[in-house]
């Protein structure tokens, strides 16, 4: 028994320490959520999903749809990366920076996905994460760099992605 076990931990530790590695950024990525009181919840916009990218396997990089975030709240949809449609909401929390000309703001997004069910993740709806960095171009316009931790038996460990916001005044 215990060398059958000892097998198993073997041949899954790159599996196992890529899980505990990305639940491990999670916890540390709400943690950091819940404890900053500077966080708000009052932009409003929408946006439009762009490009990915993925650090392994063959997926789908075009993933382009809308997105609207209103006091927080946040919804839409976009072809995903196994080439089906995603629909989601969630909750996102954004945080100023002091001003510099890279990036305006952070923000962090959970929520939940359609879209993502396959042998190895047999659910219909799957949560989904992002941690973004937004440059904005003016009052009203700008780009978000996110990125995503992926779980589960995926080839890739994680996504980043790129998206156009438009601000509603």
């Amino acid at each position: 028994m215990p060398s059958t076990l000892l097998t198993f931990v073997f041949r899954n530790h790159v599996l196992f320490r890529r899980s505990i590695r990305t639940s491990a950024a999670a916890l540390l990525l709400i943690l950091t959520a819940f404890t900053q009181s500077t966080a708000h919840a009052d932009n409003n916009y929408f946006g439009i999903h762009g490009p990915s990218y993925h650090d392994g396997g063959n997926f789908n990089n075009a993933n382009y749809g809308l997105y609207l975030v209103r006091n927080g709240f946040t919804g839409g949809f976009y072809e995903n990366s196994l080439n089906r449609n995603t629909f989601y909401v969630g909750y996102a929390w954004e945080w100023d920076l002091p001003v510099n000309p890279i990036v305006d703001s952070v923000s962090l997004m959970g929520s939940l996905a359609t879209g993502y069910y396959t042998d190895q993740t047999p659910y219909e709806y799957a949560p989904m994460g992002a941690l973004s960095f937004k440059h904005s171009f003016d009052s009203q316009q700008g780009l978000r760099l996110s990125y995503l931790p992926v779980y589960g038996k995926s080839e890739a460990s994680y996504v980043v992605h790129l998206s156009y916001e438009y601000t509603m005044k």
